[in-house]
C-alpha cells in the first residue's frame, strides 16, 4: 500500500469506526436472512492438529450450516490422530470443503499461510476448529463489508465457553475509531477466530510471519495497521470461543506468549506512527513486568469470567 496515503487512511479508519458503531447498533435488529446486494465468495481458513472429534464436528456444523452459503472451507490438517482425521473427512462430501495434508507437519502459522495461498474468495474468514460460529456470522460480516468499504479487517464479539459448550465469560472488543486504536496498544484489536478481511490484503503479498510460534496474529495486525488498513468490530457476538480448564492460569503464566507479543511490537515499531508505536511498546513492557497475580485478576475481569 502506498505509504503516502497511510496518514489519510488512519483518519478514514477512525471515521469508519465511528460510523461502524452506529450501523452495528442498527443492524442488530435487522432480518438476519435479508438478501445481500451481492454474494461474494468467502474463503474460510481452518488449521487443525489432533483436535477432539466432538469439537471438530461442532465447529464444522456451525460453518457448513451458515445462512450465508457462498463459501469455500479450506482445512489445512496436520493431524496424526486417526479419529481427528476421520471426523474431518466425514465433511469432505460437502463440495465446499477441501482438506489438505502434507507429508511433513507444517505447523499452525505455515498452515494459515498455505490457506491464504489457496483461497480464491473475495473475502477471507478465519475460524478455529474448536470454536463455534453463530449461524449468521458470515452474512453479518459480508453485509457490513459491503456497506462500509473503508473497513478492511472486521471482527466481532466472543462468548467464552468450556469443554461442554457452557458459557463461562464474554470478551468485548471496541467497534472502531480511536477507542479501538487505544485498545490495540494493550491487546489484539480483533479476535482472530472472528476475523473476515478483504482479499486485497492477500493479493498485496501479506502473510503471517512463520518465525512467530505464538502471537502471530498480533504481529500480523500491527503490520496491517502500519500499512494503513482499517479495523472494525461488529457489536454482535459471532463466535463461541472454547477455553478448556486451566487455560486462564496457563495464559497468565505463559511468558513465552508475552515474549512473542513484545517481539511483535518491537519488530513493528515505526516513527510513521509515533504515538501508536510508543504507546504500543510501552504497554507491552508494562504488562511483561506486571506480577502474575495482578495479571490473573485483570484477565478474568477482561473476559467477564462468571
Amino acid at each position: 500500500m502506498n505509504k503516502k496515503i497511510v496518514g489519510v487512511s488512519a483518519v478514514l479508519g477512525a471515521v469508519a469506526g465511528v460510523i461502524g458503531y452506529k450501523v452495528g447498533k442498527r443492524n442488530q435488529d435487522t432480518d438476519k436472512n435479508e438478501d445481500l446486494s451481492e454474494t461474494p465468495l468467502v474463503s474460510v481458513i481452518m488449521a487443525t492438529y489432533n483436535d477432539k472429534p466432538e469439537y471438530i464436528k461442532q465447529s464444522l456444523e456451525s460453518v457448513v450450516n451458515q445462512t450465508y452459503r457462498n463459501i469455500e472451507i479450506l482445512i489445512i490438517d496436520d493431524s496424526t490422530d486417526e479419529e481427528s482425521k476421520m471426523a474431518l473427512d466425514s465433511y469432505a462430501k460437502d463440495p465446499r470443503v477441501r482438506i489438505y495434508r502434507e507429508e511433513e507437519k507444517l505447523g499452525f502459522v505455515a498452515s494459515l499461510n498455505k490457506g491464504l495461498s489457496l483461497a480464491t474468495g473475495d473475502l477471507v474468514a478465519r475460524m478455529d476448529v474448536d470454536d463455534i460460529a453463530d449461524l449468521h456470522r458470515f452474512v453479518k460480516q459480508v453485509k457490513y463489508l459491503q456497506v462500509y468499504p473503508f473497513t478492511d479487517i472486521l471482527g466481532g464479539q466472543i462468548d467464552i465457553v468450556d469443554e461442554n459448550g457452557n458459557k463461562t465469560g464474554h470478551r468485548s472488543y471496541p467497534l472502531g475509531g480511536l477507542k479501538l486504536i487505544a485498545f490495540f496498544t494493550m491487546r489484539t484489536p480483533v479476535a482472530h477466530p472472528t476475523v473476515m478481511f478483504r482479499r486485497k490484503i492477500v493479493d498485496e503479498g501479506h502473510r503471517y510471519d512463520e518465525s512467530f510460534k505464538k502471537a502471530e496474529d498480533i504481529d500480523f495486525w500491527i503490520r496491517m495497521y502500519n500499512e494503513g488498513y482499517r479495523f472494525s468490530n461488529l457489536p454482535d457476538t459471532i463466535v463461541d470461543f472454547r477455553v478448556e480448564s486451566g487455560f486462564m492460569e496457563k495464559r497468565v503464566t505463559n511468558h513465552d506468549q508475552e515474549n512473542y507479543v513484545l517481539k511483535a511490537r518491537r519488530k513493528n515499531f515505526t516513527w510513521r506512527r509515533p504515538f501508536f508505536s510508543v504507546a504500543d511498546l510501552t504497554m507491552s513492557y508494562v504488562r511483561k513486568l506486571t506480577p502474575d497475580r495482578l495479571k490473573a485478576v485483570t484477565y478474568r475481569k477482561e473476559n467477564g469470567v462468571t
